[in-house]
């Protein structure tokens, strides 16, 4: 592009880079143009762009460096096509008459023509030809296309939707928003029923958003497309569900947004799923299924009705949900007939899926180290002046070989591997600040043990033990007052 075409301000920047180019012409190895430093030059020096707004003169300095890039790149291939055609025009130097006389005398000999052992090289000007275009200009550059690997839309195999507990609730309404529609669309149409085009999934960290999504695809036997470039595809793929993990991350509210681009996201999404109106893709039913831990941070235009027309919120499981999830996770782990999920339960207030997981994945790690201990050789040469813990320990008989295989019949997580684990893991509402556990304990009051007893009764026992005190019909209370003189 010639500067001629360029207007405004790209046309003052492009004046400006080639004045710098002149200046450094001379180098040996000339410097490489950024658009910070093309910028802080411009800023320094006395030029009225100096007193642009920097965005948009950023922009400016993008744009005529990939001008400048490419016209660089043309200037060579032309410098290239030159010197091939000066290469082919250079006469080839006269053979030097080196034994004339023998070669006459050969010539008059009848001897048949010996076939030339050089290869015939075809003419530089029919090369030269194809590398131009009839007005003598050169070809555009054909770019190669890249292989790209067919993206897999199978439905997952990897979760079943009975793996998962605790959830009724938000299975429930996804088979009432989606599963009815998807298959059955001709009833939905006869019957005026608008599908929803979009559920939005919301809960904190590691309660299982993505998961449920996955196995609820897999439930359905649709393809499951989980990329948001992928969008433009689902016409094809209908019916079809489109994740979107993390929406908030690029579907901010606009009035927030930092850069126009993440303006034109936001609204671009809102011309996809309105383009997933069932009467404008022939009737095929595109569910979008979309998951976020603030759903306050997305645009409100998206949350409407008509888009994301459902939301299922995905809370801190209670004590029967946690017991359902735990029932569920050691269901594929052998474990101890003295496990009691309904301890656990119990014993893990704030804990999501994916806690309740890592104390499964603790308490296990805790049996192999026992194991691993129990199986290593106990005269192990060791200094016996040296007091080692019990991780070095382990650390050695690691290290000593190959460990004798473990019968599977030991490698069953205990009650006592929970509980042990349980005071190492911590849950993700705690490390997040929603709720907090204070330090402070009995030791460090004095005195008051009757009103220690009531509160013990009014309040912890009826937490740990609620089956006794409903069976006797005793209800727990609304709150506790405490009262007493205030001393400075």
């Amino acid at each position: 592009m010639p500067p001629r075409m360029l207007q405004g301000l790209d046309r003052d920047v492009y004046q400006i880079i080639r004045k710098f180019e002149d200046q450094h012409v001379d180098d040996k190895k000339p410097p490489r143009f950024t658009i910070s430093g093309v910028y802080d030059a411009i800023k320094q020096s006395n030029s009225s762009l100096a007193r642009q707004k920097k965005r948009p003169l950023e922009d400016s300095i993008d744009r005529v460096l990939r001008l400048r890039k490419e016209e660089k790149q043309e200037d060579d291939e032309e410098a290239d096509v030159e010197e091939e055609e000066t290469t082919a025009q250079t006469p080839k130097p006269k053979e030097r008459d080196y034994y004339l006389l023998n070669k006459q005398i050969a010539k008059s000999w009848n001897l048949p023509k010996a076939q030339s052992s050089e290869m015939t090289t075809p003419e530089p000007q029919a090369s030269l030809d194809a590398k131009r275009q009839p007005n003598g200009e050169p070809r555009p550059k054909k770019r190669r296309a890249e292989r790209k690997e067919k993206d897999d839309r199978t439905p997952p195999t990897d979760v079943a939707i009975e793996d998962l507990g605790g959830m009724d609730d938000a299975i429930d309404l996804l088979v009432k928003s989606i599963t009815f529609p998807m298959q059955s669309p001709t009833a939905c149409k006869n019957g005026d029923l608008k599908p929803a085009r979009g559920v939005l999934i919301y809960g904190p960290p590691g309660c299982g958003k993505t998961m449920l999504a996955k196995a609820y695809a897999a439930a359905l036997g649709v393809a499951f497309i989980p990329v948001i470039s992928s969008i433009s595809r689902r016409g094809n793929l209908a019916p079809c569900l489109v994740f979107i993990d993390e929406i908030d991350a690029i579907m901010g509210k606009r009035e927030n947004a930092q850069r126009e681009m993440e303006k034109r996201i936001v609204a671009q999404m809102l011309t996809c799923m309105d383009d997933c109106d069932p009467q404008k893709m022939d009737g095929k039913i595109v569910v979008t299924l979309a998951a976020t831990n603030r759903p306050d941070s997305i645009d409100p235009a998206l949350r409407r009705a008509g888009r994301f027309d459902h939301e299922v919120s995905l809370g801190i499981p209670n004590e029967v949900a946690r017991e359902a999830i735990l029932r569920k996770m050691l269901s594929r782990t052998r474990v101890a007939d003295d496990v009691d999920c309904k301890i656990l339960a119990k014993r893990t207030p704030g804990f999501v899926g994916a806690d309740l997981e890592s104390l499964i994945s603790v308490a296990r790690n805790d049996l192999l180290s026992q194991l691993i201990r129990d199986s290593s050789s106990s005269n192990m040469e060791v200094d016996s002046d040296s007091q080692q813990t019990a991780i070095v320990k382990l650390h050695y008989a690691i290290r000593a070989g190959p460990l004798d295989p473990i019968p599977a019949d030991n490698f069953a997580i205990t009650m006592h591997h929970f509980l042990e684990a349980l005071k190492r893991v911590q849950p993700s509402s705690k490390r997040e600040g929603f709720s907090t556990i204070p330090d402070t304990t009995w030791a460090h009051i004095g005195a008051l043990d009757d009103v220690r007893e009531r509160l013990m009764f009014s309040i912890v026992e009826r937490i740990q033990e609620p089956e006794m005190f409903s069976t006797l019909g005793i209800g727990g209370p609304s709150g506790v007052l405490l009262w007493g003189p205030w001393l400075r």
